[in-house]
């Protein structure tokens, strides 16, 4: 069965670790590519984060093989909220160099960004990133911090698991952040959130945080969330987003309104 949409005579090419913002019309097709160039070892990951209407998302590895709901090697069609593949050293799908073809369907009308990563995942501020881990897995997030003299608010919230915030910034994050090595950390079970003041002896400003999330024990899937006070944080249909509240204090949220799936 033919596509309606004939994009892919030409897949958009995916950065990695670099969230890219498109857009579906109900019963067509976007359509991507990704060159996957790793060492043996690392997870290549695919999330697709609606922000209004219900993408689908469907993939193979041959240029051959057209991904779409008639034909793929691995999709992620659920009702609601985030879309993400996971392909893991000993999957039957994992390489360490090769090019996966990806396609993005519209259920609905819809809007999204979509991000693959073999490493660091970039951020962009008040936006929502999706995650998941295996148990006992750290996920890499980056983000550049460009408020001189603003805080920086990092909210996960929980959605399955328990998974803990572990960061570094500046020159420490060089060295990304493990368990064990750490500027900031919350390891409360379920969503946690770090709040760091410009008065706080390691915050900087024009610099890189690199955020690590563990999945503790049992596989987990989160929204992360960056604040860094010239943005106002988005809220999503269907999605819980938790957050840090001073006594006093007031926080703007803005929701993006959807309708059901029908």
């Amino acid at each position: 069965m033919s596509k309606v949409d004939y994009g892919w005579n030409s897949p958009s090419l995916l950065v990695d670790g670099q969230p890219q913002s498109d857009s579906v019309v109900r019963g067509q097709y976007r359509y991507y590519q990704k060159h996957v160039g790793i060492e043996q070892g690392s997870v290549i990951t695919f999330t697709l984060s609606p922000t209004s209407g219900d993408p689908d998302m469907y993939i193979t590895n041959s240029r051959d093989r057209e991904p779409g709901r008639d034909q793929y090697d691995l999709k992620s069609t659920k009702m609601a909220g985030a879309e993400s593949i996971v392909i893991r050293p000993g999957d039957d799908l994992y390489c360490v160099d090769c090019i996966f073809y990806i396609s993005v369907y519209g259920f609905k009308d819809a809007s999204y960004s979509i991000v693959a990563a073999t490493g660091v995942t970039m951020l962009a501020c008040g936006q929502v990133a999706n995650g998941m881990g295996a148990a006992n897995e750290m996920s890499y997030f980056s983000y550049y911090h460009d408020d001189t003299d603003g805080d920086l608010e990092i909210i996960m919230t929980a959605l399955t698991g328990d998974p803990d915030l572990y960061v570094t910034a500046g020159q420490g994050a060089a060295i990304m952040p493990t368990v064990d090595y750490y500027t900031w950390s919350a390891k409360s079970m379920g969503s946690d959130g770090i709040l760091i003041s410009k008065d706080d002896p390691n915050h900087c400003s024009n610099c890189e945080y690199n955020i690590g999330v563990f999945a503790w024990s049992a596989p987990s899937t989160y929204t992360l969330m960056m604040n860094g006070g010239e943005c106002m944080m988005t809220l999503y249909p269907g999605r819980p987003q938790a957050s840090i509240l001073e006594a006093g204090e007031m926080k703007v949220r803005h929701s993006m309104s959807e309708a059901t799936r029908s």
